[in-house]
């Protein structure tokens, strides 16, 4: 980006000032965190603020974000996979208790039966995570990044 912007001969604050016709309201001194990419802590680009960078630059808008991270992205993949892995325990879960249940039933001495507070224990880790309707929440989430993925795909195909 700074490569770009300085090819065009503009200053930071020029490149601000030019961000706005796009609707993005950047100091220049945001420009310029933005550009140091090399620090420890770099100022995250928005995917908004990338789209006006790249116009204003004349850059492709892939561009502009490659190698970048993008942390509403990172958030998303990572929340996804703690639902599934949710989903994947309440199923586990259940298939569990119901072969627990199967072995204490065929049992002639279910007293004799280490396991046998481990059904209701079970049975309220099942109850809980039913209750977290997890598998909306995961259905829901996949329907949202499906679609954050298309809109992006569509913004930036390739």
């Amino acid at each position: 980006m700074r490569h770009e912007r300085e090819r065009l001969g503009w200053s930071q604050a020029e490149l601000a000032a030019r961000l706005k016709d796009y609707g993005v309201d950047l100091h220049p001194s945001a420009i310029a965190k933005i550009e140091l990419r090399d620090v420890d802590r770099p100022r995250s680009i928005r995917l908004n603020e990338a789209e006006a960078l790249a116009d204003a630059l004349g850059l492709e808008r892939g561009t502009i974000t490659e190698g970048v991270n993008i942390p509403a992205i990172d958030v998303g993949v990572d929340i996804l996979r703690n639902m599934e892995m949710l989903q994947r325990v309440r199923e586990e879960t259940a298939s569990l208790l119901g072969s627990i249940e199967s072995v204490m039933s065929l049992s002639d001495h279910p007293e004799e039966v280490e396991v046998l507070l481990l059904p209701e224990k079970l049975r309220k880790i099942d109850a809980a995570l039913r209750a977290m309707d997890v598998d909306a929440y995961v259905a829901n989430l996949r329907e949202r990044w499906r679609q954050l993925t298309l809109r992006y795909q569509a913004r930036y195909p390739e």
